[in-house]
């Protein structure tokens, strides 16, 4: 049959053929109707659309007019690409559900690491221990880049500090002895908590682990941070007298720095996640040997190897019940033992009894004054001397209740100083519960105005703490 009329039933025009290039010939193998329904003929031109690239393929074609099989044709060219359109379009819709995936999980991991800095507790990671010599070392950091020590700066009971040379920059590297570990941990936990950096605060840089497996005695901590050419408000005071307004610069950074450390923060990450709080953090060996001056006698405070983040809710952990620090500046109900672990506002006072001798300090060395200068001392060494016993330290503050004396013209040589020392018999009174807040303490201090530009101290007021209490009258 080679011919079909589609009006006879339901039939379609069918034609079946293939093409042999060997021979260059066509075939027909059959012509004629078929009587089931075909999508594929609904169509007036009975054509092959596929694309075939054998030497012989078998070829067929339908269609719905009378006779309209009776001229066959391939036409690759004629393709339906819708089928093809489809597969584009799923591999891009797949494509795109996994970019999306796989983006949302870096997301989600980016936002776990800011909400949860602190998740992972392991120590840094190390390059093997290096063996330093009397006079200098290099060492090769974590991200590769040298650090050379070079001169030592000061020695003290918790370690070494050594000028070195990082990345081309100047540095401070404080270097624990064994027995140093866990004050070493400590710092680096305290420096490395969110919200931590600060104009007056000590800036952290990095910490390094040089641990001798083989002979203990050996290890080191390493701790680095910025240098500071002034060093130490004590060092400084020793050889230099401060005029009023720099007395009045130095005690308000002071006092921003100790703020800082003393108030909770909250912190906003991006997208949808739970604050995350700074927790308040206690000194508790605050001295002029720790507060470091900057070029411009900006102070920072350092040394947080003793510190103490304050929880929450819940007691406080770990061993707080300990006298640590430097006995002279102890507060006197740490001296005695008597002190209210359980009450923050209580702890934290520890640092505003030192903060209130630190400020006399200031005040002995200020050449607002009347009369010449007084050179440098310690704490209570006109009452006890420099190389008194704890017990004898327990007789002058908790006993006696003795505190360093005001020079007589103090008050009467000028309105500053006489303010100022309002402001230390507030810091160092005997209870805990009637000393200056540090927030209290920012806000009393003498001549702020002269000592920050106004544009400074807006900046900051933007980024209160939370849990601002009122302030009280200065009046």
């Amino acid at each position: 049959m080679n011919e079909c009329l589609v009006g006879k039933g339901q039939a379609y025009c069918y034609a079946a053929w293939y093409n042999n290039t060997l021979f260059n010939e066509v075939a027909i193998e059959f012509k004629g109707c078929i009587y089931s329904h075909h999508d594929d003929c609904e169509k007036t031109e009975c054509v092959e659309t596929n694309s075939f690239r054998s030497k012989k393929v078998n070829l067929s074609c339908c269609c719905n007019m009378d006779g309209c099989n009776s001229d066959i044709r391939w036409n690759p060219d004629a393709i339906n690409t819708e089928p093809s359109a489809q597969i584009v379009k799923k591999v891009l819709v797949e494509t795109a559900c996994y970019l999306m995936f796989f983006c949302a999980m870096y997301v989600a991991y980016k936002l776990y690491q800011y909400c949860f800095p602190n998740s992972n507790n392991s120590r840094p990671s190390i390059d093997p221990p290096i063996e330093l010599n009397e006079i200098s070392s290099t060492s090769s950091l974590g991200n590769g880049l040298s650090l050379g020590l070079v001169e030592v700066i000061s020695r003290g009971r918790y370690g070494v500090i050594w000028k070195a040379i990082y990345n081309n920059d100047i540095v401070a590297v404080k270097i624990y002895p064994p027995q140093g570990e866990k004050s070493w941990l400590i710092e680096q936990e305290i420096y490395q908590l969110p919200s931590m950096q600060h104009d007056n605060i000590l800036f952290f840089i990095g910490a390094e682990d040089r641990s001798n497996a083989i002979e203990a005695a050996k290890s080191e901590y390493w701790l680095i941070t910025a240098y500071h050419e002034c060093g130490s408000l004590c060092d400084y005071l020793k050889s230099n007298t401060l005029t009023w307004n720099q007395l009045c610069h130095i005690t308000h950074s002071m006092a921003r720095g100790l703020m800082h450390l003393h108030e909770e923060y909250r912190l906003e990450p991006v997208g949808q996640c739970k604050p995350i709080i700074r927790p308040r953090i206690v000194h508790r060996d605050l001295k002029s040997k720790n507060v470091l001056l900057k070029h411009d006698l900006t102070a920072c405070i350092s040394d947080f190897g003793v510190a103490v983040v304050l929880p929450q809710h819940g007691n406080l952990c770990g061993d707080v019940h300990t006298r640590v620090g430097l006995s002279r500046y102890m507060a006197p109900e740490v001296l005695d033992g008597s002190i209210d672990y359980s009450r923050n506002k209580t702890f934290l006072s520890v640092d505003m009894y030192a903060c209130g001798l630190i400020l006399w300090e200031l005040a002995t060395r200020c050449t607002a004054q009347l009369g010449a200068v007084p050179e440098y001392r310690l704490p209570f060494e006109e009452e006890i001397g420099q190389d008194s016993s704890f017990q004898d330290i327990i007789e002058c503050i908790v006993n006696k209740r003795l505190r360093p004396a005001f020079k007589d013209n103090w008050k009467k040589s000028h309105s500053g100083l006489k303010e100022l020392c309002q402001i230390i018999e507030e810091c160092w009174t005997h209870c805990p519960e009637d000393r200056l807040t540090a927030m209290e303490f920012l806000y009393r201090c003498p001549g702020k105005q002269d000592s920050l530009n106004e544009a400074h101290w807006n900046d900051w007021s933007l980024n209160l703490p939370i849990e601002i209490d009122e302030i009280p009258s200065t009046s």
